[in-house]
């Protein structure tokens, strides 16, 4: 029995260096993470009040979680794209500028699908799709030739979300 005892003891051990937890995630974190973003507060407050980030015993699990919340600005982006486009005169810059954007989201969408597989396999993924991801983002805003630009506000939430997500895993890599 007491052999028996040893061997899971050394197991549990051997299992902490394989698998190493970053912690649970403490205000401290949170603060580290978002300090690499623009706005600082909110990426705490974003992060801090989403309901499942409430009991996380590990702080790699903050990286599905912050590219979900990324996956449902592209998917709210992409149908306000959508929706416009539809109803764009036929022919018009609008029109196109609309379809321009639709093409980035769903290149965003397809990437942050690859990137959220990856990341709940705790493969940390590099951080240069989600760069691509920013990019996008800002050539659609640059794109539309609306003034003054109305869509600064969703293009600025999915630009956020995505500082936030490669602030996650920044953290995590380190």
């Amino acid at each position: 029995m007491a052999s028996l005892t040893m061997l899971f003891s050394l197991l549990l051990i051997a299992s902490s260096f394989v698998y190493p937890s970053k912690g649970a995630v403490s205000q401290d974190i949170l603060k580290n993470i978002c300090a690499k973003t623009d706005n600082h507060q909110r990426c705490i407050e974003t992060l801090k009040f989403d309901p499942r980030t409430s009991n996380l015993s590990d702080v790699r699990d903050l990286l599905p979680i912050s590219i979900e919340m990324a996956q449902n600005q592209t998917t709210y982006n992409l149908h306000v794209y959508q929706a416009l486009y539809s109803n764009a005169t036929d022919g018009s810059s609008a029109e196109e500028s609309f379809r321009i954007c639709m093409d980035y989201y769903v290149a965003i969408e397809t990437k942050l699908i690859v990137i959220h597989k990856l990341s709940t396999r705790q493969h940390y993924p590099e951080i240069s799709p989600l760069y691509d991801v920013k990019t996008f983002v800002a050539d659609c805003s640059h794109n539309i030739d609306i003034t003054p630009p109305p869509f600064d506000k969703i293009n600025n939430a999915m630009y956020f979300k995505t500082q936030v997500a490669i602030a996650v895993n920044k953290y995590i890599k380190q």
